[in-house]
C-alpha cells in the first residue's frame, strides 16, 4: 500500500507543481493570457500532435491497437457531453456562457494531463 501512494505521489505530484507554477506566475504577472492562447495552440496544433506520433513510430510490436478501449473511450466522451447538455442548462442561462462551460467540460485538457500521467507512469512509448 506505501508503495502505491509513493508512486500515485510521484506521478501526480510533478503535474500539480507544473500547473501551480503557471498560477503563480499569472498571478505575479511575469506570464500574460497572450501567453496562454498561444501556448495552448501551440501545443494542440504542433507538439500534443507531434509527441503523439513520434510516440507510435517507436511503440514495440508488441503494442496492438485495442477497438473495445478506443469505443470505450469514445462512447465515454460521449457520454459526458450528452449528459452536460442536459444538466448544465439547468444551472447556466446564458447560452454562450453555456456552450464553453460544456466544451471546456467535457474536452478538457485531458490529452495533455493523460498523455503526461501516462508518460510519468509508464515511461516512454
Amino acid at each position: 500500500m506505501k508503495e502505491s501512494f509513493i508512486f500515485a505521489v510521484n506521478t501526480v505530484v510533478p503535474i500539480f507543481v507544473i500547473v501551480l507554477l503557471g498560477g503563480i506566475l499569472k498571478k505575479i504577472g511575469f506570464l500574460k493570457d497572450t501567453f496562454f492562447a498561444q501556448s495552448e495552440r501551440f501545443v494542440f496544433r504542433v507538439a500534443l500532435p507531434s509527441m503523439l506520433f513520434l510516440n507510435m513510430t517507436n511503440a514495440r510490436g508488441s503494442v496492438r491497437f485495442d477497438g473495445k478501449f478506443v469505443a470505450f473511450c469514445c462512447i465515454g466522451v460521449t457520454a459526458a457531453f450528452v449528459l452536460l447538455c442536459l444538466i448544465v442548462p439547468l444551472f447556466i442561462k446564458e447560452n454562450d456562457k453555456r456552450g464553453a462551460f460544456i466544451q471546456g467540460s467535457y474536452r478538457s485538457n485531458f490529452a495533455i494531463l493523460g498523455t503526461t500521467l501516462a508518460h510519468n507512469m509508464f515511461g516512454e512509448a
